[in-house]
């Protein structure tokens, strides 16, 4: 029911807003309040269980200054004055007390909070859902240029926490869609804005304060206010005096306003149109990840954006007067990363938090002291480093002496540092120009920053690249304009090392037992909110020439059986993408392993370390994995539609990531993320082999690190987030998804679709077939396929050698798994240091070198000795099935032992053979068995027998049968 205001209470509330306006308030003093109890964790302040875990997983560890004082009396209904630096945690200190404070089984509005901007509204709104998950709290933000209807509905609806602007708040009340009857918490962020009269024209525009004493004439008597800004001027301080019951005040002195971290800079711009060229300048040489650039108006921030998209710059701008829906948006690509620049009035300087943003821009010196502090404030958010620069015109410099003084602070001239000055002479005296230090002039000796240029053209690209060479920095050198030290502003950004995703409890914390003892903020692993990853570490997959991909997929064509190999390769640059990186394949090794029509056991190889080990002198490296998931159709001779990646491919895939780390300098530890590949061959919609590569997200390879991760039985394709136990910890794991409305909201993660976990990769053959050993038209058996009658032994080598010519010899020697071959055969062992020169000469393709080697080599003679007997074994020799018997033959002859059929008879055939394993994996030579599944032409040919058999033998049973009824039918006529 809503509620119906009286004219008396009406009344009550006018004459309210009439002592607002005439009581004294100037003989009352301000200063923070006395016995405010500082309490050091989350856990010492008694909070709900829920909220709690809410905090963690927002990402808090423990309590900032502000949080430290403040949530405890907001939790205990004490009014609240808190005063705090930009970037400090006020958002999340009133949000943390309102949910404490506010029950869930009651779909009422107990909390409300009003904001001056709309876009610090939303984000207040999703702070507060943010830690509100676990409770169920049902959050709203009502804004101007937003459909009223919408907000109706949700307000309808229910909602424990109203979030908005004056405006749009206040006309909800008097609709009476929100009802105030329960409201138990009244909370105004960035309280200067919206009290003050000093913005003359914002208060004629948008009438704040009036709006706010209207709001609150609605608001249950006794109701608890809490104020917070980062700003409270005295005046306003005077006006909370009129509607708060003795607040605790907790201020911040004008002199501890200053932002730790932000390093504060100015560069002295003699002429107005010089501002947008020295603009130009920095966002070239910016190697930060987002900045923000603020205007005093707005037809400003409108001309400076269109002049940088005129110079082909990537920015994006809001104001005031923009409409909501494009502001969202503008916001949105601001925050996903796809501006890395914002241009904005002050309607973007309050409260919002990007944590990329590092760097603040004043394209204009604000006009008050308290705008200074809360744009720069969009920098170094909760303790994070990060720099403001301001453009100041002479005009500009008396404003900035003033903020020096008010806040106690130092705003640095922008330097020209002397070391690099000579090495711009050193870069154009290499360019051909003399005399430089003539030609060097400097405007305003007593400003170093402003105006340094060369008297003499300069080629800036070649001064660019010298000074590359010499020293990681560089700078911009602007003929006619200011000049920019791009060192500086390499030396104030703050670039984070990236760090890994951690899902493991950090040992030996020594606040509490450990775990399952005890577990802290400090020992815990943040939880982890899976989205789908935007970035790859690798582009391209491109396979070298289409023999790689026919010699692999030869044995699924002869046995039906799925397959698995290892891709070797190198990484190339890709240029068709800025940075990008394409991962060439070269040749595929198959480890030992047991096929089956559904499925592999990949065994462990004894050679592994020999063939990186090769791999490594051929100038390759190990870069991805490849397997088939093919289904024979029954019904014609094509493949099923058989793509569908499942959650056990993808655990594998984040396995081999982890074990084939990147290595990064930027990170930690040396390593982030993989660029090893996983190419998966499958019958696609067409009944045609369809190729795929993807690779497991960061986000993935750390839960699978941390074993959080298992197949679900219910579904392939999903994965399942295991519990946590007594002897391992499993984090708390979200994915993003949108609700029924589009909304972009939070859930928990109980079984996950395997979409969550990888990200895909291009992958095709190349344009211009190359072969980076030979071609393979006169291949060598693929090493472990003995269960199809491809084996390698003496008689087999011989048959390859003899097909080339002696001068053939590189091209017969460049075959990977010929050399695989040398190094594990029996007969003659080849160390890898025997091979040095060959491996050197395959490598380069030298003929020459290679020749050489073949001569000098003892041991190549040898070897050529012992394949020159015509086929005959020496010593043992790999096993070979027989394709009629199936015998497991353990020497080298043509013909089988048991039935004398020769061994190419298996080719047609195709009868498979498994080779037991015993338990410490070593092969019997002696033990095997036969596969249950019999393949095409013996399968046909015995059953047509048998179903003749089968048909003559019914066919004789009914012939008797009928006689003998004839018979008895014939004796009964008689009788």
């Amino acid at each position: 029911m809503a509620r119906v205001f009286t004219s008396k209470e009406f009344r009550r509330k006018r004459r309210l807003q009439d002592d607002f306006e005439e009581e004294d308030m100037s003989r009352v003093d301000f200063e923070t309040s006395e016995n405010v109890v500082v309490i050091p964790t989350f856990e010492e302040m008694n909070l709900k269980r829920e909220l709690l875990r809410g905090i963690y997983a927002y990402g808090f560890n423990k309590p900032s200054m502000i949080q430290k004082r403040a949530i405890r009396p907001i939790v205990s209904g004490r009014d609240v004055i808190a005063q705090s630096q930009s970037g400090t945690g006020k958002t999340a200190t009133f949000s943390i007390g309102l949910l404490q404070v506010i029950d869930t089984q009651l779909r009422e509005t107990q909390a409300l909070v009003l904001a001056p901007t709309r876009e610090l509204a939303q984000q207040i709104q999703k702070v507060v859902l943010a830690l509100g998950d676990r409770m169920n709290v049902q959050a709203h933000a009502c804004i101007g240029g937003t459909n009223v209807g919408e907000d109706i509905r949700k307000l309808d609806y229910g909602q424990h926490v109203v979030v908005g602007t004056p405006g749009r708040v206040f006309d909800m009340i008097t609709r009476q869609n929100l009802r105030t009857d329960s409201l138990k918490v009244f909370v105004m962020d960035e309280a200067d804005e919206m009290l003050t009269k000093g913005n003359e024209l914002l208060y004629l525009i948008l009438g704040f304060k009036d709006q706010i004493y209207d709001i609150y004439r609605f608001l249950p008597p006794g109701i608890q206010v809490v104020v917070i800004s980062a700003t409270l001027p005295h005046e306003i301080l005077e006006m909370t005096g009129k509607f708060m019951t003795e607040p605790i005040r907790i201020l911040v002195k004008r002199d501890e306003l200053t932002l730790e971290g932000i390093r504060q800079y100015f560069v002295h711009v003699e002429r107005e149109d010089w501002k947008f060229e020295t603009l130009c300048d920095l966002y070239d040489s910016i190697t930060i990840s987002q900045a923000v650039v603020f205007c005093n108006t707005r037809h400003k921030v409108e001309w400076l954006d269109e002049k940088m998209k005129e110079s082909n710059f990537t920015v994006g701008a809001i104001h005031g007067e923009m409409d909501q829906k494009d502001r969202n948006e503008v916001v949105r690509k601001f925050r996903d990363g796809i501006y890395r620049v914002l241009i904005s009035t002050d309607v973007w300087s309050r409260g919002l938090d990007i944590p990329g943003v590092s760097l603040v821009i004043n394209y204009d010196v604000p006009t008050n002291r308290e705008a200074y502090l809360h744009r720069i404030g969009r920098s170094g958010r909760y303790g994070r480093k990060g720099c403001a620069i301001n453009f100041a015109t002479t005009e500009d410099i008396p404003t900035m002496l003033e903020i020096e003084s008010y806040y106690g602070t130092q705003i640095d001239e922008m330097p020209m540092n002397d070391i690099l000055v000579n090495r711009l002479v050193l870069a154009a005296t290499k360019n051909g120009i003399r005399n430089v230090q003539e030609n060097i002039s400097y405007i305003n000796i007593d400003r170093p920053f402003s105006a340094m240029k060369l008297k003499k053209d300069v080629e800036e690209d070649l001064v660019d690249q010298i000074l590359e060479k010499q020293s990681s920095a560089s700078m911009v050198i602007r003929r006619n304009a200011v000049t920019v030290c791009q060192y500086i502003i390499r030396s104030a950004a703050f670039i984070p090392s990236l760090e890994k995703v951690s899902c493991q409890i950090i040992p030996n914390c020594r606040n509490h037992l450990p775990w399952p003892q005890g577990i802290c903020s400090k020992c815990q692993p943040n939880p982890v909110t899976l989205n789908h990853q935007r970035y790859r570490h690798v582009d391209n997959v491109e396979i070298e020439n289409k023999e790689i991909m026919s010699n692999f997929l030869s044995y699924w064509y002869k046995s039906h059986g799925q397959r698995m190999g290892f891709l070797f390769g190198r990484y190339e640059p890709m240029t068709d993408v800025p940075l990008g990186i394409r991962a060439v394949v070269t040749v595929i090794y198959e480890p030992p392993q047991i096929t089956y029509t559904d499925g592999i056991d990949i065994l462990e190889d004894p050679h592994d370390e020999i063939v990186d080990s090769l791999a490594e002198c051929l100038g390759l490296k190990r870069i991805g994995w490849i397997f088939t998931d093919f289904l024979r159709d029954p019904d014609d001779p094509t493949l099923l539609h058989t793509y569908m990646l499942s959650a056990a491919e993808c655990l594998i895939a984040a396995k081999y990531q982890n074990k084939y780390p990147n290595a990064c300098k930027y990170s930690l530890d040396g390593t982030f993320g993989s660029k090893f590949v996983t190419l998966v061959l499958s019958g696609g919609e067409n009944k045609m082999v369809d190729f795929a590569a993807y690779q497991v997200s960061n986000q993935g390879s750390a839960l699978v690190a941390a074993e959080c991760l298992l197949p679900s039985r219910s579904s392939p394709n999903m994965a399942c987030v295991r519990r946590s136990t007594p002897t391992h910890y499993v984090p708390d794991v979200y994915y993003m998804c949108h609700d029924e409305y589009n909304n972009k909201i939070r859930k928990t993660a109980g079984l996950l679709p395997v979409e969550y976990l990888f990200v895909t990769i291009p992958v095709g053959l190349a344009k211009e077939m190359r072969y980076t050993l030979t071609s393979q038209e006169k291949p060598f058996p693929i090493e472990n396929r003995s269960s199809i009658g491809s084996v390698q032994n003496i008689r087999v080598v011989g048959e390859y050698v003899k097909q080339f010519e002696e001068s053939e010899f590189l091209k017969m020697i460049s075959n990977f798994h010929f050399l695989v071959y040398l190094l594990t055969n029996t007969e003659v062992t080849f160390e890898l240091d025997d091979l040095a020169e060959l491996l050197d000469a395959v490598a380069r393709q030298d003929s020459d070198l290679a020749k050489q080697w073949a001569e000098n080599s003892i041991k190549w003679n040898e070897f050529k000795n012992l394949i020159g007997n015509e086929g005959e074994s020496v010593g043992e020799s790999e096993p070979w099935a027989c394709g009629h018997c199936t015998y497991l033959n353990d020497h080298p002859n043509a013909d089988c032992e048991m039935c004398s059929l020769p061994q190419k008879f298996n080719l047609i055939f195709n009868l498979r053979l498994f080779i037991m394993v015993d338990l410490d994996g070593s092969q019997s030579p002696h033990s095997h068995k036969i596969s249950n599944t019999v393949f095409i032409i013996p399968a046909v040919i015995v059953l047509i027998i048998v179903g003749i058999v089968v048909y003559k033998l019914i066919n004789t049973l009914q012939s008797k049968h009928k006689k003998k009824e004839e018979k008895k039918k014939a004796k009964g006529k008689q009788k």
